[in-house]
C-alpha cells in the first residue's frame, strides 16, 4: 500500500511570490515470504516507511526543498532468500537508514 499528500501554502517574502509545501509519503508492506519454500526463516515482517519533504516553489521555474527518506529510521529486511545447494544459508538485504538531503530543481 502507498499513500501520499501535499499541503501548499501561498508564500510572499520580499519580491518572492510562490508557495511553501509540505509533502509526506507512506508505504506499507504486509508480512511476506522471501522464498517459495515458505520457511519461517524467510518470513519478512511487514513494515511501514514515511518519507517527507519541505520546500519552496516558484511556479514552474524553480523549487528548493529538504527531504528525508525513512523519517523514523525504521529497521526492516528488504528481502530474504535461501541459497542454492541446500546449504542452509539464508541471504538477506537490510534496510536503508534514514537519509536526509536538499534538492534544487530549475527550469529555463
Amino acid at each position: 500500500m502507498s499513500a501520499g499528500g501535499e499541503y501548499r501554502l501561498p508564500t510572499h517574502i520580499a519580491s518572492f511570490s510562490g508557495e511553501t509545501f509540505l509533502r509526506a509519503d507512506l508505504t506499507s508492506r504486509a508480512d511476506t515470504y522471501g522464498d517459495p519454500s515458505d520457511s519461517r526463516y524467510t518470513l519478512i515482517k511487514g513494515y511501514t516507511l514515511v518519507h517527507a519533504s519541505l520546500g519552496l516553489r516558484a511556479g514552474t521555474r524553480w523549487t528548493v526543498f529538504a527531504w528525508v527518506r525513512n523519517l523514523f529510521n525504521r529497521n526492516y529486511v528488504q528481502n530474504l532468500t535461501v541459497q542454492a545447494g541446500n546449504s542452509g544459508l539464508i541471504v538477506g538485504t537490510p534496510s536503508d537508514p534514514r537519509i536526509v538531503g536538499v534538492a534544487v530543481h530549475a527550469s529555463f
